[in-house]
């Protein structure tokens, strides 16, 4: 088998890159699309040729109007196929404390709104801020998190819904 041949072969996935933006209280921001029934991070998929850490920060200046630089990497989350979504590997980073919860502007073609939920709120699994909207549906990870370097504990995205701060326990 010539090399073309092999790599036209492979499987194919999706990547996404999703920005953790927090305010000075640690309330995180989540943004709603339009399109979907529950919040999400800033966040989306790569263009040709971009890594995840360039997507999550381009995301989140078009998404919030905010320039951030993603640090650390807080979160590698695959998601199977699901007809018709391909499968994904979603990348999480650390962008930043937002100093000016009022510098947040939403890009009004894909959001009907944004919030900056306490983080107990944003990780309950059942806590969804669209009225009649699906519970969250994130899975649990078991994970040694090293705290952000900002030196803050980190907060851990499973899912893009739920959060969870420091050591994410094992199931069951």
């Amino acid at each position: 088998m010539d090399p073309a041949e092999w790599y036209a072969s492979l499987p194919s996935f999706t990547a996404s890159g999703a920005a953790l933006l927090t305010d000075a209280s640690d309330a995180v921001l989540l943004v709603k699309p339009w399109y979907r029934d529950y919040w999400l991070l800033p966040g989306g998929v790569t263009e040709a040729g971009e890594s995840p850490r360039q997507c999550a920060e381009r995301e989140a200046e078009e998404e919030v109007g905010i320039v951030v630089t993603a640090t650390a990497l807080l979160v590698v989350h695959w998601m199977p196929p699901d007809d018709p979504r391909r499968a994904t590997f979603a990348f999480v980073f650390d962008c930043g404390t937002l100093s000016d919860r009022n510098a947040v502007r939403l890009q009004a073609e894909e959001l009907d709104d944004f919030a900056f939920l306490p983080i107990d709120q944003a990780a309950s699994p059942w806590h969804h801020p669209v009225p009649g909207g699906s519970p969250g549906r994130g899975r649990r990870v078991k994970a040694d998190i090293p705290p952000t370097s900002n030196g803050k504990e980190a907060l851990i995205v499973v899912d893009c819904l739920r959060l969870v701060r420091g050591r994410i326990p094992a199931p069951g």
